[in-house]
């Protein structure tokens, strides 16, 4: 494990560098965090994992603290897009504790979007019988990671999702299972205040997949489905727009056109007029070529 150490000002010792040292953020199954998750969904919950060492007999010396001194490890994570803060569980270190702990981060997928940022800090919770220069106030930060950024790419990571009953609403046929709302006019208004995801809450299938966040294969199947649904519906209305193809590099930023200019550089890293023109000339073709990047199903036994 690497150090990460950010250094801090405070009115108090602090550890040097090297003697907290934090692992990469991992997911459950010990996978490097990527900086971009293009598969994320915001039904499942977000899950990450890192191994932090703390080396206390060096540190108390650093910052004159007690052998008693307690100290607390706990992660974090913030949302731009939701403006969350959400806190991940608090660790206790001691000197008869493990130096060396696992941080997790497991949050609501409804409690993010956009770029998250993860990091983690050191506190303290008692100094035990200290010097004059040590931290004295429980909740003292003593350490603080480097901020490790994250963007959510999932396909229907960008805008709310409203569970209503579609035998209810006359614009909506009750037999359908999901419907996205929103008018390609609506290119310069904000991605959160003018798209939205329905899902019908009559269909029990579809409400256990999205609502309940179940992680049944078919629920899985179901949720690849609708992000799937809802890329193909955004990027090929975009690119028979010709608003959208003579300003897909000057739309603001949270607007819908720059989302779906950034769906498309993602995937494909290539301008939206050469897509275009593929669409236009052969549209079953590029229908595979959306398969291809968005995989609704996959295609391992």
């Amino acid at each position: 494990m690497g150090s990460v150490v950010k250094q801090l000002t405070r009115p108090y010792l602090l550890p040097q560098e090297g003697t907290i040292k934090a692992g990469e953020w991992v997911t459950p199954d010990g996978r490097a965090l990527p900086e971009r998750l293009l598969d994320w969904d915001p039904a499942t919950p977000f899950e990450a994992i890192r191994e932090v060492a703390v080396d206390f007999e060096r540190l108390i010396g650093e910052c004159q603290l007690g052998l008693g001194a307690t100290l607390a490890v706990t992660s974090e994570i913030r949302s731009d897009r939701t403006t969350l803060r959400v806190l991940g569980d608090t660790i206790t270190v001691t000197a008869d504790s493990s130096a060396d702990v696992q941080s997790v981060l497991a949050v609501s997928g409804s409690a993010l979007g956009g770029l998250v940022k993860l990091s983690t800090t050191l506190t303290l919770v008692s100094s035990g019988d200290s010097g004059p220069l040590a931290a004295s106030r429980v909740g003292s930060e003593l350490w603080r990671s480097h901020t490790f950024g994250c963007a959510l790419e999932g396909g229907a990571a960008r805008f709310p999702t409203s569970a209503v009953s579609f035998s209810k609403s006359p614009l909506l046929d009750d037999k359908g299972a999901w419907s996205l709302d929103w008018q390609i006019q609506s290119l310069d208004e904000p991605v959160l205040a003018s798209v939205r995801l329905l899902i019908n809450t009559d269909n029990p299938r579809v409400r256990e997949a999205i609502i309940t966040g179940s992680t049944a294969p078919d629920s899985e199947v179901i949720r690849s489905m609708i992000s799937f649904d809802v890329a193909r519906t955004l990027i090929t209305s975009a690119l028979r727009s010709d608003e959208f193809l003579a300003r897909y590099e000057s739309f603001p930023e949270g607007s819908v056109g720059r989302a779906i200019a950034e769906l498309i550089q993602t995937h494909w890293g290539e301008s939206p007029g050469s897509l275009a023109q593929r669409l236009s000339i052969r549209p079953n073709r590029f229908e595979a070529e959306i398969q291809a990047r968005f995989a609704p199903v996959d295609g391992e036994a």
